[in-house]
């Protein structure tokens, strides 16, 4: 019944914040969208914490990390997020390059924050800002390898990028942290 299912997510939630990992449902109307029950997201806390470290023009000047610990709902966490993403579209602090970027596309902003939450390598998100039809016929975009990710329904782990980075360490270290990540959920959820 519906203990045992929250019994099973508090496990889970558990078992990755030993992942330093926070896992989020998506259960409330958010952006003109509403999401099924049982939709999840994961944010790894260290990533956040090292955005102001890792990306010269990012995370911006109005950078505010939220607090997981007095945070009540999860949808408090979707709320901060949104703040953050408008706050780099219209800061006057962003850098013109960024902006640029992150205006590029409805869904630049969302993809480029997200991602930059679930720790992907910073190679992975400029490269996705040069992936083009032309690039792809040519077969100079690869899928990020991430065992389980086709099963995860949320802010996916996987990613594009071009081929000229198939041999980057960063990447493969992600894909190895994901892949370990999502094969302890799917383990824990058959038992």
């Amino acid at each position: 019944g519906k203990n045992v299912a929250r019994a099973r997510i508090h496990g889970l939630k558990t078992m990755l914040r030993s992942y330093g990992l926070v896992l989020l449902e998506e259960n409330f109307p958010f952006g003109n969208e509403m999401f099924p029950n049982n939709r999840y997201s994961m944010v790894h806390i260290g990533a956040l914490s090292e955005l102001p470290n890792r990306y010269r023009h990012m995370p911006g000047p109005d950078w505010n990390e939220p607090d997981f610990s007095k945070l009540t709902h999860d949808s408090d966490f979707f709320l901060w997020w949104a703040t953050w993403q408008r706050s780099l579209l219209f800061s006057s602090d962003t850098d013109a390059t960024c902006k640029q970027w992150l205006a590029n596309s409805s869904g630049m902003a969302h993809d480029i924050t997200f991602g930059m939450l679930l720790g992907y390598p910073g190679e992975a998100i400029c490269s996705n800002l040069y992936l083009t039809e032309a690039n792809e016929m040519a077969g100079q975009v690869m899928n990020s390898s991430v065992n389980q990710d086709d099963a995860f329904d949320g802010a996916y782990p996987r990613y594009r990028y071009l081929r000229g980075l198939a041999e980057n360490v960063n990447i493969h270290k992600h894909q190895e942290l994901w892949s370990s990540i999502l094969d302890g959920v799917y383990s824990r959820l058959e038992k």
